[in-house]
């Protein structure tokens, strides 16, 4: 049975090369999420074109609206990464 992660900000710079890394695993079955699930769902056509058989899924998620944790809860994941958000920071003048 598949280990079902989530992956928060898919679509995002550092998102699509966890995505294309995680889907070459056999044993997972990755879940992408993006503020729009349209780019979300292409994202996932992508990746199975490059990577056949990869167990795939998409949906909006959104960290700040409850809808989406409740649809989180919904999938059941095994783990969840969030690679959505700044990734650095102001360096001090």
């Amino acid at each position: 049975m598949p280990r079902r992660i989530v992956l928060i900000g898919a679509t995002g710079f550092f998102g699509r090369r966890l995505a294309a890394r995680l889907a070459r695993l056999s044993d997972i079955e990755l879940f992408l999420t993006s503020r729009s699930e349209e780019r979300a769902r292409r994202l996932a056509r992508e990746i199975r074109d490059a990577v056949p058989g990869a167990k795939l899924g998409a949906m909006p998620f959104e960290r700040d609206a409850p809808g989406s944790i409740e649809r989180l809860k919904d999938v059941g994941p095994w783990l969840v990464i969030d690679a959505s958000g700044r990734f650095c920071c102001r360096s001090r003048a």
